[in-house]
């Protein structure tokens, strides 16, 4: 098995590069990829590791795509780079991510303490988590000291002080399309469409938006994601029909950010290791 969606805390995962290499080895894994959140400075780090411990790293990375003014009303679009390097090009779209993701939690945090009591501050988050931080990380944290217990209560807490005019609605962040797939390509890597059913868009409409992306340079797809939950066969299936339809790379991960009770694959089989051979062929063919 392979797995080529996981995040480090040099983004919303838990775990410091070193040690999500070290789980997936534990995992049985053959191989993994650490896509952070437009951010690419855990990949050293991984990679020593990897090279450590003899498992085949692919360095990648997660870039946010806007979806203000989105046509289809997309929920969420990431795009994952798959056999980067460190560009300056992907360095710029860090920056101006962490600036904005820092500034919103800053906001948030102080609200936080202001009117729910809540002793949340982002100086501290940083000792966790070293790159942008996140809603992600921010949820993250406040359950690992015990605030909240779920992760999703973060959630909870930030829409109604939202509601009660406590605090702004979350700026919106993310690149245009044309420019992830632009950064991922000059950083020599494979431009793969992450997760697209969390798009949220229905059959019809996924499939006309995955043939603008086909015409945008948009490599693959993350087929084989086993994160949907109750219906991540369905999705798996649906997605592979079209990937091969439309003439896509096949990718696949578990979206992995910490472990789970279920394990890293949520019940599921996991992603087939023969993926990776094609994948390899066509970054080469690059």
């Amino acid at each position: 098995m392979i797995d080529l969606h996981t995040h480090s805390n040099y983004s919303d995962g838990l775990y410091e590069p070193a040690q999500v290499i070290e789980n997936a080895v534990r995992d049985g894994l053959s191989a993994v990829a650490l896509c952070d959140h437009d951010c690419t400075w855990g990949l050293e780090e991984a990679k020593q590791r990897a090279k450590e411990l003899n498992i085949d790293f692919i360095p990648g990375i997660e870039l946010t795509v806007s979806t203000e003014n989105d046509p289809d009303h997309a929920d969420e679009i990431h795009m994952l780079g798959l056999f980067i390097k460190p560009t300056e090009h992907l360095e710029d779209i860090h920056a101006r991510s962490k600036k904005a993701k820092d500034a919103y939690s800053f906001s948030l945090a102080e609200a936080m303490r202001k009117y729910c009591a809540l002793p949340v501050y982002v100086e501290n988050m940083r000792q966790k988590f070293h790159g942008a931080i996140s809603m992600g990380a921010f949820g993250e944290y406040m359950v690992q000291e015990g605030m909240i217990e779920k992760f999703t209560d973060r959630k909870k807490i930030t829409k109604q002080l939202v509601e009660e005019g406590k605090m702004i609605k979350k700026p919106e962040f993310g690149i245009q399309a044309e420019e992830a797939v632009e950064a991922i390509h000059e950083a020599g890597g494979l431009a793969i469409l992450a997760h697209p059913y969390r798009m949220k868009l229905d059959d019809a409409a996924l499939s006309e938006r995955l043939k603008k992306f086909k015409a945008q340079g948009v490599d693959g797809i993350e087929c084989h994601y086993t994160n949907y939950g109750d219906t991540t066969m369905e999705q798996i299936k649906k997605s592979l029909r079209m990937a091969a339809a439309l003439g896509f790379l096949i990718s696949g991960g578990s979206d992995y950010h910490k472990d789970k009770p279920k394990g890293r694959f949520q019940g599921h089989t996991g992603v087939p290791s023969d993926l990776l051979t094609t994948l390899k062929r066509a970054s080469l063919a690059r």
